[in-house]
């Protein structure tokens, strides 16, 4: 089933409403905070809030829509839609631009001149914190003037070309509820579901080093002391929010194929940190199910229910509740043991904090498989579809 990204005809009350309001006002009350303005790239049309007057009032002509910081110095930012990269991942593309700040007119839309998807325009933030280290409002800006129309090219190499292929020809009608179709489970920032292949160029996505991000200790090959407090801190709240499908991480969380706990441990990872048994892993390689994937969900769920493989704590139920920190705990060793692999394998960039969390990520995703992901690209998407090279951009790039 389709869904209107900017149909807003059906709207009359209700959450999604609510949250639009919460966008005009914001857009309308004027300067209350310090600011920062920027030039950004739009990823999306201009929508004219105008059609809105029976829902808002006195509401003039505005305009709102995504955009990407491009400078200067822009904040740290989800990975950029417009990357040729993507150009054969929709669905992904459409998850980055959803998390992109929304940017709204503060003072009467230009009706001849809309904002359309690639145009330069000039913007602002709300910005707190001292002069040194800034944090910005990355949900929702000010949209001050139109600087550049770019009218990007469709052709496959060309930055934001994506953005032809997902919404169709830029036509620079006056302003109007833009119809952009997209599908569920793009709008929903779900991926297609079953393991997929493909081979993307991975010096394209590459985090490079930031001298306004550094690691803890440079040279350190314990993890936590690599990152230092904050950015292991960073780095296990990214994981366990994707892993879990909860901001602060579940512990309780078991996925369909009974993957288990805040990082989502399989059992042959539970028997690596010694949490089960190595029996327990016998079993379900015995039982042909070494992947634990489909087919293999009751027999997971037996052992896992079964107290007698249990050697940290003493059941399942105690796993679920972190008893004595047992999640956190075999979360630190199996993490080290991959930051220690990573380094053998030369396949990380220890002057990137952000490189180092994004090859864990995708470590702790896909395995000794993401050497190929970095080596030739190449790379496999887990039973959900999601690929290494999503948690590469996506975990290392909320590092700093």
């Amino acid at each position: 089933m389709a869904e209107e990204l900017y149909d807003w005809s059906g709207l009359t009350t209700g959450g999604a409403l609510d949250l639009l309001g919460n966008l005009i006002r914001w857009g309308l009350r004027g300067k209350k905070a310090r600011t920062t303005r920027f030039t950004a790239q739009a990823l999306t049309d201009g929508i004219d809030v105008g059609d809105l007057k029976v829902v808002f009032g006195s509401a003039q002509d505005r305009t709102m829509f995504k955009a990407r910081v491009i400078g200067p110095n822009p904040p740290h930012q989800p990975p950029d839609p417009c990357d040729p990269a993507y150009f054969h991942d929709a669905d992904y593309a459409y998850k980055l631009i959803s998390m992109h700040p929304w940017f709204v007119s503060t003072k009467d839309a230009s009706i001849s001149s809309p904002v359309t998807r690639g145009d330069i325009v000039l913007v602002e933030l709300e910005t707190s914190g001292p002069p040194n280290n800034p944090r910005f409002n990355m949900k929702y800006g000010r949209y001050l003037k139109l600087m550049a129309v770019e009218d990007p090219s469709p052709a496959e190499e060309e930055r934001c070309a994506i953005l032809i292929k997902m919404f169709g020809e830029i036509t620079h009608d006056p302003l109007s509820v833009k119809k952009m179709t997209i599908t569920r489970d793009s709008f929903a920032g779900r991926r297609v579901r079953g393991i997929q292949k493909r081979t993307i160029n991975f010096e394209s996505i590459k985090i490079k080093p930031d001298p306004a991000c550094i690691p803890g200790v440079q040279s350190s090959e314990d993890v936590r002391k690599y990152f230092g407090k904050d950015k292991w801190e960073q780095y296990q709240k990214s994981l366990s929010k994707r892993e879990s499908g909860s901001e602060k991480g579940d512990y309780t969380a078991t996925n369909q194929w009974q993957y288990t706990g805040r990082y989502q441990f399989g059992i042959e990872a539970l028997t690596a940190e010694k949490v089960l048994k190595p029996e327990a892993f016998k079993r379900m390689k015995d039982g042909g199910c070494k992947r634990q994937g489909d087919g293999c969900e009751s027999l997971a769920k037996t052992i896992l229910e079964d107290a007698s493989y249990w050697v940290d704590v003493s059941s399942w139920d105690e796993w679920k509740k972190n008893k004595g920190d047992v999640q956190e705990t075999a979360f630190y060793t199996y993490t080290n043991k991959n930051f220690q692999w990573l380094i053998k394998n030369n396949l990380i960039d220890r002057d990137s904090p952000g490189d180092v969390a994004g090859m864990l990520a995708a470590r702790h995703l896909r395995g000794p498989a993401v050497k190929e992901m970095r080596k030739t690209g190449k790379e496999k998407s887990d039973r959900t579809g999601t690929f290494p090279s999503h948690y590469y951009q996506e975990i290392g790039g909320e590092q700093c």
